[in-house]
Order: C-alpha cells, then sequence, then structure tokens
C-alpha cells in the first residue's frame, strides 16, 4: 500500500518544484521567496524546484502563532494563540521538519511566527487591492511585511498566496 499524503510520501516533494518554475518564468530570479507552511513539503519542493536550475533564494517560512512548530525556531517576537485563524496549516508534526530547517539555513532566509491581527491586517490590504486569497496566502503576505519591519532588505521577493476565500 503506497500512502499518498504528500508529508509522508518520499515523491511529495516533487509536484511542488513546478512552482519555482513558474516563478523563474514569470519574474525571472528572485531574491526572496515566502511560502505558508503546515507539513514544509511544499517548502522543500520548491527549494528543490530552484535547486534544479542551479538556484536557491532565501526560503521563508510562514505560519500561524496558533501552530508554529518550525517558524518558531527561527522567530520570537510573537504572542502564542489558541485560534489559527489560517486553518489549513494544522501540523503539529512533520516528518520533514529537519530538512525544512536545513532548507531555510542553506538558503539564508528565515521562519515567520505571524499573528491573527497581522493576517487581518493583510486580508484587508489584499481586498483594497482587489486580491482574493485565503488565510494561509494573507499569512505569507503578513510574513513579508513583517521581515521588512525587522529590517530585512528584501530586493525582488515573491509570496506564495494560496488557495481562495470561501
Amino acid at each position: 500500500m503506497v500512502n499518498l499524503r504528500p508529508s509522508q510520501n518520499p515523491f511529495g516533494p516533487e509536484g511542488f518544484q513546478t512552482i519555482a518554475y513558474e516563478i523563474l518564468m514569470n519574474q525571472t530570479l528572485v531574491e526572496n521567496v515566502f511560502i505558508p507552511v503546515s507539513s514544509g513539503v511544499s517548502l522543500v519542493g520548491v527549494a528543490e524546484g530552484f535547486k534544479k536550475f542551479g538556484l536557491l533564494p532565501k526560503i521563508h517560512c510562514c505560519q500561524p502563532a496558533a501552530l508554529c512548530p518550525i517558524s518558531s525556531l527561527f522567530d520570537k517576537n510573537f504572542v502564542l494563540e489558541k485560534e489559527n485563524l489560517a486553518d489549513s496549516l494544522v501540523a503539529r508534526y512533520s516528518p520533514l521538519k529537519d530538512k525544512v530547517v536545513e532548507v531555510i539555513r542553506q538558503s539564508g532566509g528565515f521562519g515567520w511566527v505571524v499573528e491573527n491581527s497581522d493576517i487581518f491586517a493583510a486580508q484587508k490590504l489584499l481586498k483594497k487591492n482587489k486580491i482574493i486569497t485565503s488565510n494561509e496566502g494573507a499569512l505569507a503576505l503578513s510574513a513579508v511585511l513583517k521581515a521588512r519591519n525587522k529590517g530585512w532588505q528584501l530586493g525582488k521577493t515573491v509570496c506564495l498566496l494560496t488557495g481562495s476565500q470561501y
């Protein structure tokens, strides 16, 4: 029997590699990529995709303050919350955790923890610009804004706005 759950399957990251290709075809070279993360399979896949092109921008892991087992290893500037607005980011444990941390460190990226109030603010900004995305996507934008506020020189940055708001 084959487990098709991406985080449990050794081929799980493969499908996410095409995101790197799409970014490079539409944006050419980028310096930073912010990715909303649950188990980390998408982050690992995107990084592997960039590596196939001989590149590795700074990869940033973005997680909610209610559940941040990876990002909290990097970002200590948050208040732990009980409610998780980014409700598809639910992995309390990831078999890919060590690999995700390795990718972040190797790329020079960071792990960002985002509070619900910042997700709300990002959703407001996105809607003002007629961009409809999930709270997970808004969380990734919140991480970009947090990084900028912390003094990160982001240069050309891509933020994955995933899903849709229902």
